[in-house]
């Protein structure tokens, strides 16, 4: 018992480190400590420490209607921000239900990434791609990468193929396992020893040299056994080395799947989920064994049919309001779920058009920011929604973090190429900071930005490419252009 209750604590403690860069305080932990154990704020008042309610001048209302309620608010936002879906669109986490919230993590994969309505699961789009995807796995396709920017629905997609009739049959096991974030503490990663404890289970061991060893145990059970598993958050188990060329930080991952790619028979399949581009194993030398799909966003009539899906049904005069947002947001899931659970909740209570009324002047504003040729001025997207604030400085603050983290160059290119709406040459590109930045160097940047699917391609014309900034991102590298340092 007092086990699972750490677990599950641990579960709220990882989000809040992923959306606000800390660890739950003690009296954090000691509330949440009493709420998965059935206790009332009375009693989770009374058995707090009488040094921390000293240290904090605390009393019992003032802990109840002020820090109580401040944590279950911060934990919704930061549980609705993780790519697992942990919270439908209008949920929220409190003292009642947090233990049935938070146990979601620990249950079947599609029981925390996909929502389910008795049988019937909540899932809109895609169909295409997802039969595609189908064929594929039923075939000797045995890596499926799933790629695009933060929130496209890379995750919520993958869990979806878990719920497929067809790979029930085929699978009997699935596993999701996602990758963390490298603290500094640690000396190396260990993102194979997690397969190898989904799949070995006690046998698996932590040790670096016994790993090596373990690579062929486990490569003999996913033979012997049909596993599914899904890879999530791939791209923060991987590294550039200074060529530009993609690798996965541990080594004896990279070894693990090189080997599984190239054994000749598989009964198991895996499922990566990736912000960035993977690098062809084995030189690319079993192209029919391995498969990439990029996701964009979703086009007006899907973006529809999941407001429908979400209890926000769009009638024809608010059909337009509807087609605006979806262009504003180039049809992206997280963003235009969020807008739902807003419309869904007090006051609006499911009425688009009274949403649209509160926020249409600074809609209006983004518009015609979009429609500017060229502009330095982000119109501050978020700042006309609380829940899109979350979304936009966190989720892809993040992914722009770690980008600017492992390549300095490529994120002033991003941050400079912001000031242009329109999609523009490469060449045009390269212009923004040379001569000052050598041109080879501004290939290797382009070419980093491209991995990590951070510029949309367009072709205006057949023999003509062309690359923009989804809206999305522009806005958030805009923010960050101001506090450029200097170029040399």
């Amino acid at each position: 018992m007092q086990n699972q209750l750490e677990i599950l604590i641990a579960v709220a403690n990882e989000a809040f480190a992923a959306a606000y860069s800390r660890s739950l305080t003690p009296l954090e932990k000691h509330l949440l400590r009493g709420a998965l154990t059935g206790h009332r704020y009375k009693e989770i008042y009374r058995d707090l420490p009488e040094v921390e309610k000293d240290a904090t001048d605390l009393k019992r209302n003032a802990f109840q209607r002020s820090r109580a309620f401040q944590f279950w608010k911060q934990l919704t936002v930061a549980l609705r921000n993780d790519d697992l879906d942990l919270l439908a669109p209008d949920e929220t986490i409190g003292l009642k239900n947090a233990r049935e919230i938070l146990e979601r993590s620990r249950t079947a994969p599609k029981s925390i990434t996909v929502e389910v309505l008795g049988d019937r699961i909540l899932w809109v789009g895609r169909q295409a791609l997802v039969q595609q995807i189908l064929d594929e796995l039923l075939r000797d396709v045995r890596i499926v990468s799933l790629v695009g920017i933060s929130g496209i629905g890379k995750t919520s997609l993958a869990a979806r193929l878990t719920y497929c009739p067809q790979l029930k049959q085929q699978f009997s096991w699935f596993h999701i396992i996602r990758f963390a974030e490298e603290s500094p503490a640690e000396k190396s990663p260990a993102d194979f020893a997690m397969i190898a404890q989904a799949i070995l289970g006690d046998a698996a061991t932590s040790n670096e040299r016994d790993l090596n060893a373990a690579i062929p145990h486990v490569i003999q059970t996913l033979q012997d056994q049909a596993h599914l598993l899904v890879l999530d958050m791939a791209e923060v188990a991987i590294q550039t080395n200074p060529l530009g060329q993609t690798q996965f930080r541990d080594r004896t991952l990279q070894r693990f799947l090189e080997a599984f790619l190239a054994t000749d028979s598989m009964a198991s399949a895996l499922i990566f989920t990736s912000q960035l581009q993977l690098s062809p194993l084995l030189e690319g030398r079993y192209p029919t064994r391995t498969a990439e799909h990029r996701l964009t966003g979703l086009p007006s009539a899907e973006v529809t049919q999941l407001f429908a899906a979400w209890q926000v049904p769009i009638g024809p005069d608010q059909q337009l309001i509807l087609q605006e947002y979806s262009d504003v947001y180039e049809g992206h899931p997280l963003a235009l779920k969020v807008i739902a659970g807003e419309v869904r909740c007090e006051p609006y209570n499911g009425n688009l058009m009274a949403y649209w009324q509160d926020y249409r002047v600074e809609l209006e504003q983004f518009r015609q920011w979009m429609v500017d040729e060229q502009t330095s001025a982000s119109p501050r997207l978020e700042s006309y929604s609380c829940d899109l604030t979350a979304l936009v400085r966190s989720r892809l603050a993040r992914t722009l973090d770690r980008l600017e983290q492992t390549d300095s160059l490529a994120h002033r290119l991003l941050c400079m190429g912001a000031i242009y709406r329109p999609a523009m040459e490469r060449e045009a590109w390269f212009m923004l900071m040379m001569p000052e930045v050598q041109r080879g160097n501004l290939i290797d940047a382009f070419q980093s930005l491209q991995r990590r699917f951070l510029l949309e391609p367009e072709r205006p014309h057949p023999n003509q490419v062309q690359y923009r900034l989804h809206n999305l991102v522009r806005c958030t590298a805009l923010d960050r252009l101001a506090r450029l340092e200097p170029c040399g």
